[in-house]
């Protein structure tokens, strides 16, 4: 691959990444009354594709179907250069009350979710695995929603303990100004903060409140920044304050991984496990809580919690298999571009089904 190419591969790939309108993302409720996700729409997602490289194409395999589940391969090529996800939606859904919950045929909804999933892997959409950072987004940018979005976006900050706090209005005439102004230029209105204020960040982290880097780095990552000079000047001040929250001696309970709290609890909600028994599952692994726990390592919790309920459930023959089902299952989710919580209460969905149709049967 020549440099021009390659360069403009990253030039493209950058743009596909970049974080949607506000007023394009909707929300749904998850399997098991288990919470609620922001999500993108597939249509959505190939305008972007359109705008970015209209020479985009796409191919998938032929639809293969294990037990009730439709998959395939799919892959977005983009100047020649081919990048794969694997797809899976259920062939069939039913409620408790045995109403079927799918729409239109599998086939279609296996090709939206194919192409959702490969434009993933080039990065369109990619934050959405981040739902803290995404409700966060929607909660700053609250005025560009209507009111019945507005509505379940204060619930999902309840729901994340996000605070909204009082908005002025948005200077639109300073702003069409400045993007005016930058279109002349030629560069982007979309600003970052300076060298010196880096250096500021920095200097703050580890000198004043003698934080490590790793602890500076989750600061700024909390609010969706990959590196500290992506920060944007609006957050600046943000990221300094919550970098001033981890310091504080008087919180010794400060989590490096909230978002994995809210996690465990919806997984709960359905399992029924306690508290105490969860907090006994962390140790096993070397932390007091949920939210300590590294993302690498999250899924051997989710694990236990999950076999443990299957093996109650009477639908696996040993936690251990239980275990090795569930981290099958969570790796084909990471793979496929699929969020670890969606693939998680699809699993317990199946194993609570089967254990009804045995209690059914008995």
């Amino acid at each position: 691959m020549n440099t021009e190419i390659r360069e403009e591969l990253q030039r493209i790939q950058s743009e596909l990444k970049k974080v949607f309108p506000a007023n394009q993302h909707e929300i749904r409720d998850l399997p098991g009354n288990a919470g609620r996700w922001v999500y993108l729409r597939w249509q959505t997602i190939r305008e972007r594709l359109d705008e970015v490289c209209p020479d985009w194409s796409n191919d998938h395999t032929d639809i293969q179907y294990l037990g009730n589940d439709a998959v395939c391969r799919s892959g977005i090529t983009i100047l020649g250069v081919r990048k794969e996800a694997i797809a899976s939606v259920p062939i069939s859904l039913t409620s408790g009350k045995g109403n079927e919950m799918t729409r239109g045929s599998p086939a279609d909804r296996l090709a939206a979710e194919s192409l959702k999933n490969a434009a993933e892997a080039w990065g369109v959409g990619r934050y959405l695995d981040s739902q803290q950072f995404v409700i966060q987004y929607l909660a700053d940018h609250i005025n560009d929603l209507d009111d019945k979005m507005q509505g379940q976006v204060r619930k999902l900050c309840e729901q994340y303990k996000i605070y909204i706090g009082v908005r002025q209005p948005q200077k639109r005439e300073a702003q069409k100004e400045n993007g005016f102004l930058h279109a002349l230029a030629g560069t982007s209105p979309e600003l970052r903060i300076s060298t010196s204020q880096k250096k500021r960040l920095w200097a703050i982290g580890k000198s004043d409140l003698k934080l490590t880097d790793e602890q500076i780095k989750t600061a700024y990552r909390y609010f969706g920044f990959d590196h500290c000079e992506d920060i944007t000047p609006e957050k600046y001040d943000q990221v300094i304050e919550y970098m001033r929250e981890i310091a504080k001696p008087s919180i010794p309970s400060q989590d490096l991984y909230p978002a994995h709290n809210n996690l465990v609890k919806q997984i709960r909600l359905v399992t029924g496990h306690t508290p105490t028994w969860i907090v006994s599952q962390c140790k096993k692994y070397g932390f007091p809580r949920p939210g300590e726990i590294p993302p690498d390592q999250i899924s051997n919790l989710l694990a236990d919690i999950c076999s443990d309920y299957a093996f109650a459930n009477g639908t696996v023959e040993s936690r251990e298999g239980g275990f090795e089902s569930f981290q099958g299952a969570i790796a084909f989710a990471r793979s496929s571009g699929q969020p670890i919580l969606e693939a998680a209460l699809a699993w317990l969905e199946r194993h609570q089904k089967l254990g009804n149709e045995k209690l059914i049967v008995n």
